[in-house]
């Protein structure tokens, strides 16, 4: 549905960015991660925490709104799941493919 929405505005790559930021964010806070996860913080809080995030990151506001929805669903804790989807659709939008290669001898930087 994001990226859909994100399609119609033109914004998919600034979506995509801001979805990054925010993963980094989860990834370096322990306490956002932590509550997003935590079933015991109401979703009041969830949602002003998360307004305040989107605040700060300076998030688009399709973003920052998503992010709203999700804390007023109890979804945040998919968040993570969210984003890796998200970009996978975007670059599958795109036609990247990711591979891995495997190589019997040292590949150089050439």
């Amino acid at each position: 549905a994001l990226f859909d929405l994100a399609s119609e505005h033109g914004t998919v790559t600034a979506v995509e960015t801001d979805l990054e930021r925010i993963g980094t964010a989860l990834a370096e806070s322990g306490d956002l991660a932590a509550l997003i996860g935590n079933p015991q913080v109401s979703r009041g809080e969830q949602g002003q925490t998360i307004a305040v995030v989107a605040q700060h990151l300076a998030l688009a506001p399709l973003t920052a709104k998503f992010l709203g929805v999700l804390a007023a669903n109890r979804r945040l804790a998919k968040l993570p799941g969210i984003i890796a989807a998200f970009k996978a659709i975007a670059a599958a939008q795109r036609g990247e493919v990711t591979a891995t290669v495997t190589s019997a001898h040292p590949l150089s930087d050439e």
